[in-house]
């Protein structure tokens, strides 16, 4: 991790040992976004009508509404797990050679996601049921950015010819 406070540290000149350990955890976060995605798919649905009744219940399947308690655990064990995986990935995209301004989006734009669904919940529970509508566009953009912090800094390490050295 010192590698990341050096100015300049790119994670494509990193030794071998490093590059696998970068490369495992990137394997690690694929399988769960692909856990992610398949909870947010089967437990809670893509559909408008899915989404507002997994947060606000339905009566004619005995589904209940979430409750302030289970929204506030869900939220605490999700804003501490999401900020550290959000650190980390943050970290190794900005280990690449993105330009500086791609950079900037792809850290701002994880943030916003990831902050959209954690007060998405609460926002459709005790605010406006018409806040389903953001939960796709948070979920699409977290699975966007999050592949994106994953298979840049996968392509820089493996598959990028090396850029020549300055004289």
């Amino acid at each position: 991790m010192k590698n990341f406070s050096r100015r300049g540290y790119r994670i494509s000149d990193s030794s071998t040992e490093n590059k696998l350990v970068y490369s495992f955890f990137l394997i690690f976060m694929l399988c769960g976004l692909a856990t992610l995605a398949a909870f947010q798919f089967k437990i809670i649905g893509m559909s408008l009508e899915a989404i507002r009744q997994h947060y606000l219940g339905n009566e004619t399947a005995m589904q209940f509404p979430k409750s302030f308690l289970s929204l506030l655990t869900t939220s605490h064990s999700h804003a501490f797990m999401m900020g550290i995986i959000y650190l980390t990935l943050a970290h190794i995209v900005l280990a690449t050679g993105l330009k500086a301004i791609t950079k900037r989006y792809l850290v701002s734009l994880g943030f916003i996601f990831i902050l959209m669904d954690l007060i998405l919940p609460w926002l459709i529970r005790y605010g406006n049921q018409q806040w389903a509508f953001a939960f796709p566009v948070a979920w699409i953009g977290q699975w966007a950015v999050y592949l994106c912090y994953i298979f840049i800094p996968l392509y820089e390490m493996w598959l990028k010819a090396p850029e020549p050295e300055e004289d």
